[in-house]
């Protein structure tokens, strides 16, 4: 009796019933694989109309803390960052998806007197905004103090306390606010929203007027001038008199700088001469160390 030959593997693989299985495995492959996209569309197409759901988008805005910003303003400003949607489906007032850090970003450049502020989903679809406005301490009035000397009237720029520039300011008459100029830190097409000074500077320099108004002498306007040099420009004591400076150094140091005015102004015969000439007084120079150089017109 003949033994039948085992059939090799590659000959069972070649059966007509190996062929059915792959064939079997690749239609089931295939089906799941469309159930799963059709799955996947219907999910993404249900997301899109949940996500446009009424009770779940942003359809008022309150806006508190403004004393001069312009409430409507901020909100027509809110309503167009929330217009359109996310990937042509997805809008952005929808109360999961807005965008909160965006949004606070795009109003605090929009907005340059806003110092800080708060954004919060109250009510389900109340988008509450609360803002805290900066403070006009100082008025920065160009590069050049021309319009000092010709009493014209120039467009100047509200500073807070750090020397940020952040909103127009409307004309003063005398010197409600002191005035500061030259060019500011930042070089862009428009001084707001950036410094006149660096920070720290700044302050030094503030510190350093009330110095020199607790020595009798009254500053009316800084200057930072095209030399390299700043300058204190005092106000005049008759319409006939000079405006007198007090130059020093950017980079100085400001607590010895006080110290040598101080010292100079009790010194004969200036401290004689400041208060019998101070009207024909030009300048005082702090520019060179532990001295005081000044002059008089004669």
């Amino acid at each position: 009796m003949n033994k039948k030959t085992p059939r090799s593997k590659r000959e069972l693989l070649r059966s007509p019933n190996a062929d059915k299985l792959k064939k079997d495995k690749r239609r089931k492959f295939g089906k799941r694989t469309i159930v799963f996209f059709i799955c996947l569309i219907l999910l993404f197409i249900g997301s899109i109309f949940v996500s446009r759901i009424d009770k779940i988008l942003i359809n008022e805005i309150n806006i508190s803390g403004n004393q001069i910003i312009d409430t409507k303003e901020v909100k027509d400003f809110v309503n167009l960052k929330l217009s359109g949607n996310y990937f042509f489906f997805f809008p952005k007032r929808n109360i999961f998806l807005y965008p909160k850090k965006t949004l606070e970003y795009d109003i605090e450049q929009r907005f340059k007197r806003i110092l800080s502020m708060s954004l919060d989903l109250k009510d389900a679809r109340v988008l509450y905004i609360n803002l805290t406005e900066r403070s006009g301490s100082y008025l920065w009035c160009g590069e050049k103090p021309e319009a000092e000397d010709q009493k014209t009237v120039g467009t100047c720029y509200f500073l807070d306390d750090e020397g940020y520039i952040f909103d127009n300011a409307p004309y003063f008459s005398g010197n409600v606010y002191f005035k500061f100029y030259g060019t500011p830190q930042s070089q862009k097409d428009t001084p707001l929203g950036g410094h006149f000074l660096d920070k720290d500077k700044f302050e030094k320099i503030n510190e350093f007027k009330q110095s020199i108004l607790s020595l009798g002498l009254n500053p009316e306007y800084f200057y930072n001038n095209s030399l390299g040099d700043y300058e204190f420009v005092l106000q005049k004591k008759s319409s006939s008199g000079l405006a007198p400076q007090i130059i020093f150094k950017q980079d100085a140091d400001y607590e010895k700088l006080s110290g040598d005015l101080a010292s100079a102004l009790i010194t004969e015969p200036l401290a004689t001469d400041i208060k019998t000439k101070y009207n024909m007084l030009q300048y005082i120079d702090l520019r060179f160390e532990n001295k005081a150089y000044y002059k008089f017109n004669k």
